[in-house]
């Protein structure tokens, strides 16, 4: 892994890429636009990591692809590529959805287990619940991580779904209209990026009350807040 001593230099590469491409997406997307008129240091270096994310991970999801889609590894899985090569049948949206997971894989899930681990440290009461699950399912060290053991740990998931509720990793989902329109009121001209922000939306009281507490029980069809 990325830990090891001995890690593969396409790791760190990869992650540095990645990490300058969303620290310059907002800078492009909010200041004014001098990069379409010239190139400007800030889209040379956006684009720079682009191509290097681009190259990785092409070289990866080539080499998966070359692979007999029937294979099937030792603990009888498949790759989430030959899962979507046998759903769709078509190595081009294959590869785009790889390639979008390698992308936003990478700050999402370390900072979201960041944000679990933060609340539970927080939290010890809940800690404990979560805890009583876990050694309730998996008794011991050797047992089986599996999707049916996952299952059965609604409170992981409750905890889960409660931190990402208070804390989403991702600002919002942006969209570009596509007509002129009004939102809330407001007249937005067509062909405007448009976001929409969860961390506000999550947190509103009228959909969530209690919004200001980390209440996993909220996810459990037994409380009345679900």
């Amino acid at each position: 892994g990325c830990l090891d001593d001995n890690s593969h230099p396409d790791t760190q590469k990869l992650i540095d890429a990645v990490n300058t491409f969303f620290i310059n997406v907002p800078v492009l997307e909010l200041k004014i636009p001098f990069w379409k008129i010239f190139p400007t240091p800030t889209f040379a270096k956006y684009i720079e990591a682009l191509d290097t994310i681009r190259e990785i991970c092409m070289k990866y999801i080539n080499k998966s692809l070359k692979r007999n889609t029937e294979d099937v590894l030792e603990n009888n899985e498949i790759s989430i590529l030959q899962r979507i090569l046998r759903l769709e049948n078509d190595p081009k949206i294959a590869t785009i959805l790889a390639l979008d997971m390698f992308l936003v894989g990478i700050d999402t899930t370390s900072n979201a287990v960041a944000s679990i681990l933060y609340q539970l440290a927080v939290h010890p009461k809940k800690q404990e619940n979560l805890r009583k699950e876990v050694f309730r399912v998996l008794p011991n060290i050797s047992s089986a991580v599996t999707h049916e053991k996952l299952e059965e740990m609604v409170y992981l998931k409750a905890c889960i779904k409660e931190t990402m509720r208070m804390y989403p990793v991702v600002i919002g989902n942006g969209r570009q209209t596509s007509c002129d329109t009004v939102i809330a009121g407001y007249h937005i001209p067509k062909g405007v990026q448009v976001i929409f922000q969860h961390y506000v939306i999550s947190n509103l009281e009228q959909y969530f009350p209690r919004s200001k507490e980390f209440l996993p029980e909220r996810w459990l069809k037994s409380c009345p807040f679900s």
